[in-house]
């Protein structure tokens, strides 16, 4: 059971939500709550506050306590920071490290720069019971850098070149290098729709323990800096065309070896309300500890039965895993913002044929 209050009275916004949920064979009784409260401030900024806290029958808790704000400047530059800290018993965090985690960040969209920027710290020590945090203990930078130029001489046939870089280098405690990308692109949007990109993806991977790279082949890497680079190609055909071919070549280094990717695919668009694409992905890996290649087949159907009426299916065939799944699910809104789905999924194993799992999820 649980009851949730959202509005908004002069300046201020807030969302209240609590929900008890009762005692199940493996859990306790548990009750959760969330304030959230936010004031605007200027012509188009805010800051605000919010608490989460998780409290069991038995005396667990996990409490989260966080301020954030937001600040619009002129037409495009965006400027945001947050701070969260956790409590949590001491048998929960019993050794030490920081618990909190803060994050600054930029992003100015122009019509001709576009920058974004921000800084991210998670403590070793952060436990939110109540959110979903992929990993702790590392600070994470991301940098974005790109320009839309426009020349007239060659309008004709390019409508813009758009050449970025981006980066993300992740570090773990003591800064000490986990992992790093940086990519050096340059995309060409055509006067017909259609998109191409060619560019440089540097890779740098540090395992601090082995890692398996293919379960079914043995191939294990051993701990250690890898530093590799792939160069690329890809092109999107017209978005509107009836008929499109797409394409994707890649090469270079990959961990200890060499790898060569292409990707074929088309897609076909029969009328307004029924398209498909179909694609083949194929990679071949080079390691002095092993070689062996995957294929990745899929295809996806989208039909338009009316405005409120919908089907979009997902078939794949993946011979890393030798298994074939699909995705099927149908939708109808039967009123504005209100949404009927039927959902099917059925995953197989391409040797034998037999069932893996299956499942039929309708939602309202």
């Amino acid at each position: 059971g649980g009851l949730r209050l959202t509005g908004n009275t002069g300046r201020y916004s807030v969302g209240v939500m609590n929900i008890h949920q009762g005692q199940g064979p493996n859990t306790p009784a548990t009750n959760f709550s969330a304030v959230r409260i936010r004031r605007a401030l200027l012509a188009n900024s805010d800051v605000g506050v919010a608490i989460l806290n998780k409290q069991t029958a038995e005396g667990h808790y996990n409490r989260v306590f966080g301020a954030d704000a937001n600040f619009r400047f002129f037409q495009h530059l965006n400027l945001n920071a947050y701070v969260a800290r956790t409590l949590s018993p001491p048998e929960v965090t019993k050794e030490s490290g920081s618990d909190l985690a803060t994050r600054i960040g930029l992003n100015y969209p122009g019509s001709f720069w576009m920058v974004r920027a921000s800084y991210l710290t998670i403590g070793d020590q952060f436990n939110n019971e109540l959110g979903f945090v992929p990993r702790v203990g590392i600070g994470k930078f991301d940098g974005f850098l790109g320009a839309h130029v426009r020349p007239k001489s060659t309008s004709r046939w390019a409508r813009e070149f758009f050449p970025h870089w981006e980066g993300h280098r992740i570090t773990r405690r003591s800064n000490q290098l986990d992992s790093a990308y940086y990519d050096h692109h340059l995309m060409i949007r055509f006067q017909n729709g259609g998109m191409g990109e060619i560019g440089i993806n540097q890779n740098v991977e540090v395992l601090t323990r082995p890692f398996t790279l293919h379960k079914n082949r043995g191939i294990v890497l051993l701990p250690g800096r890898y530093d590799y680079d792939e160069f690329f190609v890809w092109y999107n055909p017209d978005p509107g065309a009836t008929i499109g071919l797409t394409g994707r070549f890649a090469i270079g280094e990959f961990y200890s070896g060499h790898a060569t990717s292409y990707r074929i695919g088309s897609v076909v668009r029969a009328s307004a309300r029924f398209n498909a694409n179909f694609s083949l992905t194929r990679n071949l890996i080079r390691l002095p500890e092993g070689s062996f290649n995957t294929n990745l087949l899929g295809t996806r159907i989208n039909v338009d039965f009316s405005t409120r009426t919908f089907l979009n299916a997902l078939i794949q065939y993946n011979s890393a895993a030798r298994q074939w799944s699909s995705n099927v699910r149908f939708n109808i809104i039967h009123r504005p913002l209100s949404d009927i789905f039927v959902v099917y999924n059925d995953q197989r194993n391409s040797r034998t044929g037999w069932l893996m799992n299956r499942s039929l999820v309708p939602k309202m």
